[in-house]
């Protein structure tokens, strides 16, 4: 698991580092003064301090990760019960809003993928899909589907 680590690591300061030059090439806002670049580079900031202290911890032997194997038949059923989940989603994203969507889908995903504490997943589905959408219509000005009964 040592040496997928540093490969992993490695990989994901290579992606940040050619997001933050590509990103370079972007215009300046004068007005805002928080350009296009400004998340792209927040994000690939972000990745870069995670790979590097993934990459410490590994070449330290700090990883407590054991090897769980490649399950590749498990994992192609996930990936499409999560497709099929995310079909029905788009499908009904324009009826039942963005907020009713996003809960049913997050609840959804943190059942497939192994979470069983129910009360933390339906609070959390409920936090991150209202805090996902009072950013978008606050703080960007985007709107989102609000559906058939507004939310």
């Amino acid at each position: 698991m040592k040496k997928a680590n540093i490969i992993v690591s490695c990989l994901v300061l290579i992606l940040s580092l050619y997001v933050f030059v590509e990103t370079a090439q972007f215009p300046e806002d004068p007005v805002l003064l928080v350009g296009p670049a400004f998340f792209p580079r927040l994000l690939a900031g972000c990745l870069a301090i995670l790979g590097l202290v993934l990459l410490v911890q590994a070449l330290r032997g700090k990883t407590n990760c054991t090897d769980p194997g490649f399950n590749l038949k498990g994992g192609v059923q996930r990936l499409l019960v999560t497709f099929l989940g995310l079909s029905i989603c788009i499908v009904l994203l324009p009826k039942l809003g963005f907020i009713v969507t996003g809960v049913m889908l997050l609840i959804f995903l943190m059942v497939l993928f192994g979470l069983r504490n129910f009360p933390i997943i339906i609070l959390s589905s409920i936090g991150v899909a209202v805090s996902v959408y009072l950013a978008f219509h606050n703080l960007l000005n985007i709107a989102l589907p609000e559906g058939l009964i507004g939310l």
